[in-house]
């Protein structure tokens, strides 16, 4: 995946929409991935 997308943009990306309420709140990052907030759907 890193040689198709670079890592903090797309960190910065989900960052940005999940402070705007699009999609799951972002619980944090680390090197090689984020945590996400669980959203319990059908």
């Amino acid at each position: 995946v890193d040689v198709f997308f670079d890592r903090e943009d797309e960190i910065g990306t989900f960052e940005c929409m999940s402070k705007h309420g699009q999609g799951p709140r972002l619980l944090g990052h680390f090197p090689n991935g984020r945590v996400e907030e669980f959203i319990h759907a059908r």
